[in-house]
């Protein structure tokens, strides 16, 4: 493909399932779930096995397992779909690049499995970056004391609400998107 590869493709209309067929194999085989992919497939191609990813994706279309603006993530109780509207929060792991903290709605949260902050937002558009290891759901904020702290609304942890810093890198772009919203 000219202008995009496979991965940015499959990533683009996440969180529609994907059929790869790939020449390296061993390369997604360790991101087929971030870009929601039934099977992976290196050439030559077995017709049988084919026939039963088609069949796969066919039933998942087609079933309450995959409803518009859901997402099946690989968290730390499994792959759960999650109403990607339902994001309040989410912040990177401390020492880990591929492993978030999902805040929900409803006070329920999730360790999100193999993932980066970048593909978050690509597939929750809504989210803004606060800082490098950070997105906020602008429904989440409750308050933004002196231009550099977010106050958060609804997302709590052991009882406290937390909050988010805004940094000097990243204001002037949160603050635009959030007042253009």
């Amino acid at each position: 493909m000219p202008y995009v590869n496979g991965f940015e493709l499959a990533q683009s209309i996440a969180p529609t399932p994907v059929i790869l067929f790939t020449g390296r194999i061993e390369y997604f085989k360790d991101i087929m779930g971030a870009i929601y992919a039934i099977d992976a497939f290196s050439k030559p191609i077995e017709k049988e096995r084919l026939l039963k990813s088609v069949k796969n994706a066919f039933i998942l279309l087609n079933t309450n397992k995959h409803i518009k603006g859901y997402k099946l993530f690989h968290t730390d109780g499994g792959q759960v779909n999650i109403l990607l509207t339902d994001i309040l929060f989410v912040k990177t792991i401390k020492n880990s690049h591929r492993y978030l903290e999902a805040y929900l709605k409803g006070d329920r949260k999730f360790v999100l499995k193999g993932y980066s902050l970048e593909f978050i937002q690509n597939i929750a558009r809504f989210l803004l970056q606060s800082n490098r290891g950070e997105l906020v759901s602008p429904e989440a904020i409750g308050l933004i004391e002196h231009n550099s702290k977010i106050i958060l609304c609804g997302v709590t942890e052991n009882g406290k609400s937390l909050y988010s810093p805004l940094l000097l890198g990243y204001r002037k772009n949160f603050l635009a998107q959030l007042y253009s919203a």
